[in-house]
């Protein structure tokens, strides 16, 4: 069975007031997992794995916020920075990963940066008020770069031998997800009793990004044709663009 996992949390931060329409806040904090839990690979089979106790992990960050208005206009912008990090040495299977061992096998050690969590996030949103009842909106988010999994170790490097069936040597990709950018857009009209209508379009530039990705094995060629296993890097691609308009009613309101 598993061990449960504690944390142990620090915070310290603050808000307040820059001029009478300009607000902030900002916060520091620590957070340590004891016994951690995390998805390892069971073996070279692309897909196969449990759960595991990897010991201790760190997240150290800082978050800060500033917000206003003027008139009818609204606007935020936020920025987070995390350094998550293992704190124990941990071992993991990542035949895909160039430094791997004899067995299969590479070594996180106190400090490398766990995957799937990038370093850096900002957050810019701006709101206008064209009528009392009617409002326009977009935001703006951003991630930068993160380690994929099979990479716990961060030394993953590729090479410029070709990935094909049966070819041992092989590394591909560069171990990361590349960073990225959307913007959104949104309105919202006051229809009154409760009731609002509403827009919203995601990513409306159609950017091409990844989210995720692990370095891992499959069965499958380029073409799609199912032969012997070879090593690739797989990627978990981010939503689209996508756009839906509706209607919600909110219990207990003003009735204007």
């Amino acid at each position: 069975p598993l061990n449960q996992v504690v944390a142990k949390t620090y915070e310290f931060g603050g808000r307040g007031l820059l001029t009478e329409n300009i607000r902030w806040n900002a916060g520091l904090y620590q957070a340590v997992n004891h016994d951690d839990i995390q998805f390892t690979a069971a073996g070279t089979a692309n897909g196969a794995g449990y759960y595991k106790n990897v010991g201790r992990t760190k997240r150290q960050g800082v978050d800060m916020g500033l917000a206003g208005n003027v008139d009818k206009f609204k606007w935020s912008a936020s920025y987070s920075y995390v350094r998550a990090t293992y704190d124990s040495d941990v071992s993991f299977v990542s035949s895909s990963n160039s430094s791997e061992d004899a067995n299969s096998m590479i070594y996180a050690k106190p400090g490398d940066r766990i995957p799937s969590i990038p370093a850096h996030q900002v957050k810019l949103r701006a709101q206008y008020a064209v009528t009392p009842a009617w409002s326009i909106g977009t935001n703006l988010i951003g991630f930068s770069d993160a380690y994929v999994w099979g990479n716990e170790n961060n030394q993953h490097r590729a090479n410029n031998a070709t990935c094909v069936a049966d070819n041992t040597d092989c590394a591909t990709g560069k171990g990361k997800v590349s960073g990225y950018f959307i913007v959104n857009l949104d309105t919202q009209y006051n229809i009154g009793n409760g009731w609002k209508a509403f827009a919203k379009a995601t990513n409306i530039f159609d950017r091409e990004y990844n989210v995720s990705g692990r370095l891992a094995e499959t069965m499958f060629a380029a073409d799609g044709t199912y032969g012997a296993e070879s090593k690739q890097l797989g990627l978990l691609p981010g939503a689209p663009r996508a756009a839906w308009i509706g209607a919600r009613y909110e219990f207990g309101g003003p009735n204007k």
